[in-house]
């Protein structure tokens, strides 16, 4: 009898477990979402964007790249006919592309291949400018170089790029992207880059004085898995991110790397967004010794150390959808020997309290975007890199040896005005940071024999032909946070004049002062000496620490504040579904260039013509 109870017991547990396993099975079907990535310069997202500012929402996530299911969720918050006239048609585009279904679908796999064929031609006038030399007697030029362009070279289209997407029953999405390019350097010094020449092309081989054609090795650029369900999403792979809505860059991170090799993970709901994030990167023992170019003479790079960027990010929405709070903490973790501390892998834990100082370099971040009326939004982005606490650290002064403390803000406003068939955009933005933020110091600075710090400046590797240099394995350094870095004010004003999937026509003024602190600067502690006056108020007129990449003779010319001022116009026009074309034009001024009041004002007119065929 007891045995016979217990096989009904357990019958009955069976049958249970299975109708709870069948029901979520049945959820999760009917939940189902193709988990497509949309990348960080999406048409689709900057549409849905428009409409969230034109009807009074707060803008939607600024954590990017996006899933379609989380596209999908931005746009059931939206009454098309709430919408604006104008905006009514980019609600039937996005919701056409959502619904975009591919090529070839053999149950349960769907497959789509596409082909994009894109010419850009640039042109400018000044291939002249002032030079400066790096410890490894490499020269520079301004305006020489894609860092030196206005257009933004590091993410041009290339000459031809095949695509390809597979969808498994719209949970697993996989994409890969095959561009034919000229690779980043031809080769070491001014003469072999973009801009070197007064008219270039993305065609391989057009772009440098002696038209050396040199392919890009490190494709793809966009290479990755992505599943998950309708409220969540997991991506491995290489991609791009930005995390932010300022215009001129984000401080907790800007779209200015051509990629992460990185796994990120999202939820989602209407209310609330979770993102955990791991990227990866070199660990700079590879190139810091003996030289930040590395110190291989051939291609089989050794690899050694580890170097994580890790964040969690939480966002929030309220005030009946009106107000966004975003919470972003983040920890650079590097270890010259590899060991990993699996405590740093801990999405839920306050990576400060890890204590590991040696290992890592923490931030948190705190960013505020609020539509007050219909049409107009204001934004706040602050960061804090290092504090000083009065009383317990010796806090950086013209009287004391210190510590400085390294913090940066931004702020901006959009206005969205809506026409009868177009929409007039206006931007306003500004930002201040501080000259320490995003460095890290490592031992005493007037230590040249010091390796580096663990901060915020992050490689990605690129390759030069052997024959031209003694290493074919070169580092190109870029700030992880804001695009400018630290010793930076920025202001900037941006009116865009758009008529969805017809024309764009964009005027742009940019300012910035940018004090003598860069990415390469060396330091530990400062000040307690009058010219820190100089040396630690944001924009600074005098470098008082060593440099990881320049010699001590060019760091002893940094005597002044460098300005720049961009004047600049974009128009796109499309000719068909399938064709369009556009324009930029930039008029550049730089006042005392390299920092140094013995360079002359100097300008330069850019100009870069283009026409992109999707197929």
């Amino acid at each position: 009898m007891e045995k016979h109870l217990w096989t009904r017991i357990v019958t009955m547990f069976k049958k249970s477990f299975l109708a709870c396993l069948f029901a979520v099975m049945a959820i999760q079907l009917a939940f189902s979402a193709q988990q497509k990535i949309y990348p960080v310069d999406s048409a689709e997202y900057a549409a849905i964007s428009d409409m969230y500012l034109a009807t009074g929402h707060a803008l939607p996530s600024s954590t990017g790249p996006w899933s379609d299911a989380e596209l999908r969720l931005m746009l059931e918050k939206l009454d098309r006919d709430g919408l604006p006239q104008a905006l009514r048609n980019d609600y039937d585009w996005v919701l056409s592309r959502l619904d975009e279904s591919f090529i070839l679908q053999t149950e349960p796999i769907a497959i789509d291949v596409s082909l994009d064929a894109t010419l850009e031609l640039y042109a400018h006038t000044n291939t002249d400018g002032p030079e400066r030399e790096d410890i490894n007697g490499i020269r520079e030029k301004a305006f020489v170089g894609r860092g030196n362009w206005a257009y933004d070279l590091v993410h041009a289209d290339p000459l031809l790029q095949i695509s390809a997407e597979i969808d498994v029953k719209d949970s697993l999405y996989l994409y890969f992207a095959m561009p034919l390019k000229q690779g980043f350097h031809a080769g070491a010094g001014w003469q072999y880059e973009i801009g070197s020449t007064n008219i270039g092309s993305n065609i391989p081989g057009l772009q440098t004085t002696d038209f050396n054609f040199c392919m890009d090795p490190n494709s793809p650029y966009r290479a990755f898995v992505s599943f998950g369900s309708a409220f969540w999403n997991l991506q491995i792979g290489r991609d791009r991110l930005n995390w932010g809505h300022g215009t001129t860059g984000n401080l907790v991170m800007s779209d200015n790397l051509p990629y992460h090799d990185m796994l990120r993970f999202s939820t989602f709901s209407r209310k609330f967004k979770f993102t955990f994030l791991v990227s990866s990167f070199r660990n700079k023992i590879n190139y810091y010794v003996p030289s930040y170019r590395g110190s291989k003479t051939d291609d089989k790079e050794e690899i050694a150390g580890i170097n994580l960027y890790v964040a969690h990010r939480i966002e929030g929405r309220f005030l009946n959808d009106r107000l966004a709070v975003t919470v972003t903490e983040a920890i650079m973790y590097a270890s010259d020997t590899g060991t990993l501390d699996l405590r740093v892998l801990n999405p839920a834990y306050l990576l400060h309290n890890l204590y590991i100082a040696s290992n890592s370099n923490s931030t948190i971040a705190l960013e505020i975007d609020f539509t007050p009326i219909n049409g107009l939004n204001l934004y706040v982005q602050a960061i804090l890199d290092d504090f000083a606490i009065p009383g317990g650290e010796d806090v950086a002064s013209a009287d004391t040896f210190g510590y400085p403390n390294a913090l940066g803000y931004l702020a901006g406003a959009t206005y969205l005005l809506p026409l009868e068939s177009s929409t007039l955009r206006f931007n306003i933005e500004g930002a201040y940071v501080d000259p320490y933020t995003y460095l890290r110091y490592k031992t005493d600075p007037s230590d040249t024999t010091e390796s580096y710090g663990v901060d915020y400046v992050v490689p990605v590797r690129t390759y030069v032909s052997s024959s031209r240099m003694t290493d074919s394995v070169v580092y190109d350094e870029y700030f992880l946070g804001y695009r400018h870095g630290g010793d930076s004010i920025v202001a900037n004003l941006n009116v865009e004049w758009r008529r969805s999937r017809v024309f764009t026509i964009s005027g742009n003024a940019f300012f910035m002062a940018h004090g003598t602190h860069d990415m390469w600067t060396r330091w530990a502690k400062v000040g307690g000496s009058p010219s820190w006056n100089q040396s630690g108020v944001t924009p600074t007129t005098d470098h008082e620490t060593g440099s990881y990449r320049y010699l001590d003779s060019e760091v002893a010319a940094r005597d002044a504040v460098c300005f720049t001022l961009d004047v600049g116009a974009y128009g796109l026009y499309h000719i068909s579904d399938s064709l369009m074309a556009f324009m930029q034009a930039d008029l550049i001024t730089v006042w005392n260039m390299y920092n140094s009041s013995g360079n002359a004002m100097c300008s330069d007119f850019q100009l870069v013509i283009g026409a992109k065929c999707s197929l």
